[in-house]
């Protein structure tokens, strides 16, 4: 699951290459915990590749610095429930 806290309304926008070379975009809405979220189910050892966009089109993403090396958020899923959360600044 991907866990976003953001400072402001949305919606925004993930980008996720979750299955290598699958890359997608879905809209997340606000959950009403002051928190986005997306949920999926993926192997123990996949990597995750992710980015947060603002709006559509996609421009610059969201999450950068530590959080987003190289512009790319990225986590490994392990082998009970995974739970990435990043914070938008």
């Amino acid at each position: 699951m991907v866990h976003a806290r953001t400072p402001h309304d949305g919606p925004y926008y993930l980008w996720g290459d979750f299955l290598g070379a699958k890359d997608f975009v879905v809209r997340l809405d606000p959950d009403g915990h002051g928190a986005w979220r997306f949920e999926t189910t993926l192997p123990a050892g996949q990597v995750v590749r992710f980015q947060l966009y603002g709006g559509l089109p996609l421009g610059a993403g969201l999450l950068t610095g530590e959080a987003a090396p190289g512009g790319v958020s990225s986590a490994t899923v392990g082998t009970g429930a995974t739970v990435v959360e990043r914070t938008v600044p």
